[in-house]
Order: C-alpha cells, then structure tokens, then sequence
C-alpha cells in the first residue's frame, strides 16, 4: 500500500473518531465551542491528508502547445483530498513574471491571422510578444509582484474551501509564456483566471477583458466555444466584487484581442483588480484575493 493511500486512510480513521467524540461531547454538553463544525472538520483534514503537488510541464503533444517559445519551467497542481473536496480544478495565473519573456514573440492567433486590438503588439501583427513585462505600481512595486501576492492568497482561499489549484508561477520567474501557461491551464483545470493590474494610474476600479466583437475573431476556434462561459466567470467575479462594494471600473468589461484568449479551451479571463494607483495594501489584496474566490463559488454555484 503507498504511503499516500495509508495517510488517507489514517485520516478518514481520524475524522470519524473526531466526530465521534465531538457529537458525543456536545450531547452531554461537556465542551461548548465557538468555531462552526465545518471550520473544526477542515482544521482536522489540514493536519493529516490534505494536499498533494505535482510539477506539470508543457506536454508537446497537447493541442496549440507547439506555438510557445518559453516552456522550459513547470505549473504546480496542488490536489484538494480534503473533506468535502469540490472536485474543481482553479488555475492561479499571476500575470507576467517571466524575465526577459518580452524577447520573444508568438503567433497572435491559432490561425495565425492578424491580431484585431492594440496592446503589448499592434493593431494587424502576425505575432505578440510572448509575454510582457507588466507595469510598476505607484509605489515602485513591479506588478508581477503584487500579481503574485494575490495568487498566493487566493491559492490558500481555494484550497481551505475545497478546490484543488493549479498555480501557474510561485516564485518571480516562471519560464512559461502566456501560451504554455494557457495550454497547461487547458489541459488541467476546469478555469482559469489571470490576475493583473492595468497600466493607468487613475485607481479605475475593477474589470474583466472579454474577446473583441469582431465576427471573425469570435468564430474563430476556440474562442467561439469557450466566450459565453469565459463571459459568465467573469460576470460572476464582478458580481462577488459589487456585493462586497469593491469599485468597478465603467461597466466591469473591456474587449481585447489577448493572446489567453485565443488559445483557452476552457473557461478564462484576465481580471485586472484597478491599475498602478490602487490600493496595494495586504489588507486590500486579502479583499482582492476573497473577492476572486466568492466569483469562483458564484461561477460553479457554490
């Protein structure tokens, strides 16, 4: 028996004791506690079975995967054994974080038509830069940094509440372009969510960026199979934002031509939480970061 099996089972032996004995004591009312069952139940499974990582690589053979230039680093799939797993899979993605990843270019589309917006790359360019460097907060903070930090917490928040994740970057260089991100998304999460900050610097408010409205490029695959779902996550995300009074920037949306975009095969967006000019405080990227997860539980009906 493996090591892995033997720990979950030992666990499920613990859990069932744990209950056993808490119903017991609440009946006579030997204890009296202040901490819902549900949080004591997850504190138990935290400390026996819980998580299990693996690196994942590109894997040359998933579809769109031979576009990438940079795909000599890994993602990390952290599976949720917890109790009460929600047997949903959340890729991480902290925006940029890739050094030097501006020196190489992709194709803009699978196609290989001509990118439809402005952005890292004109209006009309064959390809785009494989991944840009993102932009400096107002406060000298690179905002791959603050990305990451989000990431991170959000991570946590998902993996307390039963979602296993896969976290794209964890350290300040991923050697993995926007394409090998997109497709290791593809071929492992069931949604993917990229955190960014836009490059203004007026504190605009929260938005998510949907495809461009171009009657090529939205029947273009496989854009045309994953925009609606792709348009729902991220209205389920505004929304978790709106009810906690988060700021949001014009009506939430903005249409681009990205590069996840027109390579997802699942449900995606870029979410980009304000610009340069916003709070970066930990207790307002704690708020970012809570705000992502209540989307993800409104996206899957939690």
């Amino acid at each position: 028996m493996s090591l892995f099996k033997t720990k979950k089972i030992f666990s499920v032996i613990i859990f069932i004791l744990f209950m056993f004995l808490l119903v017991s004591c609440k009946k006579e009312n030997i204890i009296e506690y202040d901490v819902p069952l549900e949080s004591m139940v997850y504190e138990v499974n935290e400390q026996f079975n819980i998580y299990e990582d693996t690196e994942v690589y590109l894997d040359k053979n998933f579809k769109y995967a031979t576009f990438s230039e940079i795909n000599d680093g890994f993602a990390i799939l952290t599976k949720n054994n917890m109790y009460k797993s929600k047997n949903k899979t959340v890729c991480v993605n902290a925006g940029h974080g890739t050094i030097n990843g501006e020196m190489y270019e992709t194709y803009s589309h699978p196609d290989k038509s001509p990118k439809l917006s402005g952005g890292s790359n004109s209006y009309g360019s064959i390809k785009s830069k494989a991944i840009t460097t993102g932009a400096v907060m107002k406060s000298g903070e690179l905002e791959s940094a603050v990305n990451l930090k989000v990431a991170k917490k959000l991570k946590n928040i998902l993996l307390q509440n039963g979602y296993s994740v896969l976290m794209i970057r964890e350290d300040e260089n991923s050697k993995l372009d926007n394409i090998a991100r997109t497709v290791i998304a593809n071929n492992y999460a069931d949604i993917h969510i990229a955190i960014h900050f836009d490059s203004t610097q007026n504190d605009k408010g929260i938005f998510y960026i949907t495809p461009i409205r171009d009657e090529n490029y939205i029947n273009m695959e496989p854009v045309r199979s994953t925009y609606e779902e792709s348009d729902r996550l991220g209205e389920s995300i505004l929304a978790a934002f709106r009810e906690i009074g988060e700021k949001i920037f014009r009506k939430g949306v903005m249409q681009l031509d990205l590069t996840q975009i027109s390579f997802s095969t699942i449900p995606n967006i870029d979410i980009e939480l304000g610009d340069r000019a916003t709070d970066i405080s930990d207790e307002n990227l704690d708020i970012f970061a809570y705000g992502l997860y209540s989307g993800v539980e409104n996206f899957f009906g939690g």
